[in-house]
């Protein structure tokens, strides 16, 4: 995939960047299509956050381009902004993705 964000983490957001954040976080996997009691996909469930001050829906166009273009099925999103102490806002956009493995 090419690279959107220079600043992008897997796990959890760090409240000290005060810049655009992308995290990236496997929610769960799920063994799916049995032939002979074997599974033969895994179903790959991922959360890709993005975490900002500004503006950051052409970022959210650009990750949902790439995510498409790697395989990645859009299943989700959902605009999340949350008031800071200090009065000043974090956006947060959460996008849900599902990437199917084959096994065979």
């Amino acid at each position: 995939m090419t690279p959107i964000c220079s600043n992008s983490t897997y796990g959890w957001y760090d409240k000290d960047v005060d810049e655009v954040q992308v995290v990236f976080l496997e929610i769960t996997d799920n063994e799916d299509n049995y032939a002979d009691d074997e599974a033969t996909t895994v179903e790959h469930y991922y959360q890709v956050s993005i975490f900002s001050k500004g503006n950051s829906e052409q970022m959210k166009i650009d990750i949902k381009r790439e995510m498409k273009k790697a395989g990645f099925l859009y299943q989700d999103g959902a605009n999340l902004p949350e008031k800071l102490a200090d009065g000043s806002m974090l956006y947060h956009k959460a996008t849900r993705w599902l990437y199917t493995e084959s096994l065979i």
